[in-house]
């Protein structure tokens, strides 16, 4: 009975650590920029719940995904005045915002 209770507290505390995930629409780029080499994103409305640092860290800009999101970032800035119709990003256990969908209104 002890040994379920155990296992059932350290599920529930498991599940507490896991990424909360969060969507915003209508947001305007307000800076582009790199911490070391990880690229991120701030936007002027700010984000619907507590970001570390107010901005959404995209990732390593070395890899494919990451250059898929800083041209769709850039594509909206030179085109659409940074507008950004969705956001879809996590906060992980550290605080830290990382993308899960980026939408661009045409």
């Amino acid at each position: 009975m002890k040994l379920a209770a155990l296992a059932l507290g350290g599920l529930a505390a498991f599940a507490s650590m896991q990424a909360s995930a969060t969507d915003d629409f209508g947001r305007t780029i307000s800076l582009i920029g790199l911490s070391g080499s990880t690229l991120y994103v701030q936007f002027a409305e700010g984000f619907s719940t507590t970001c570390k640092y107010n901005g959404l860290y995209i990732g390593a800009v070395d890899t494919a995904q990451t250059k898929a999101y800083l041209a769709a970032l850039l594509a909206a800035r030179a085109t659409g005045g940074g507008k950004v119709f969705h956001v879809g990003y996590t906060v992980g256990s550290d605080g830290l915002c990382t993308p899960t969908q980026l939408e661009i209104s045409p």
